[in-house]
């Protein structure tokens, strides 16, 4: 091996590349004028070899009251709407008989959201914490967070509405007999058909939203 000079007077610089690690001698000839030889003994170690990550065991999926639960509320915030979307079309093809079950059917539907709806604000969110919609100033920032949760104000403001109608559908039925003013049950009851329909339309922006934000969270 040739060292070649460098930029400083008496100054050499060369590479030299060993089998194997190990201890090696290494011997330096000067040749020229001025002749001499240098000996260095080098310890030459193995280049680190990264270590293998140990593979991640998959998480086991274990059916215990948590989860049961949780299933329970995703399936009665489902069944809640089914029963109320139930009893707008009873009411619609029928509007002369089976009113108190379209009341009741009704509020049950509402009662049965809420419950389900409080549950899933608090663990269903893609969100770490839980929602408070009277507190959009905490909403966290992360990619179409934001629009997750107005889309959600106003699927809840929809259902608002909707009980607004169907109270003024309780007090229609109170205060009337089956078959009278029947243009304004079928009215009322068309109305909150049409609201449903857009919670539903909501619901399905939502769950969108939902897969954006779990993939930039």
């Amino acid at each position: 091996m040739r060292l070649s000079a460098g930029e400083d007077p008496g100054l050499y610089a060369g590479e030299t590349r060993f089998p194997q690690p190990g201890r090696w001698e290494l011997t330096v000839e000067v040749i020229g004028r001025y002749v001499g030889d240098a000996h260095f003994t080098l310890d030459v170690v193995a280049p680190l070899v990264p270590q293998r990550t140990p593979e991640k065991e998959k998480p086991q999926f274990d059916i215990d009251l948590p989860t049961l639960r949780h299933l329970a509320m995703e399936w009665g915030h489902l069944a809640g709407f089914g029963l109320w979307l139930l009893a707008t079309g009873v009411g619609l093809l029928n509007p002369t008989d089976r009113r108190l079950f379209v009341l009741v059917a009704t509020w049950a539907g509402f009662v049965v959201e809420g419950v389900t709806g409080l549950y899933k604000m608090e663990y269903s969110t893609p969100f770490a914490e839980g929602l408070r919609l009277f507190n959009l100033t905490q909403i966290p920032r992360v990619f179409f967070a934001r629009e997750y949760v107005y889309t959600l104000v106003v699927k809840h403001a929809l259902m608002v509405v909707a009980m607004g109608v169907t109270l003024a559908l309780t007090i229609h039925v109170w205060r009337t007999q089956p078959g009278d003013r029947v243009h304004v049950y079928r009215g009322l009851l068309g109305v909150n058909l049409v609201i449903a329909l857009a919670i539903a339309a909501a619901a399905a922006v939502l769950g969108v939203y939902h897969a954006i934000v779990l993939h930039f969270s």
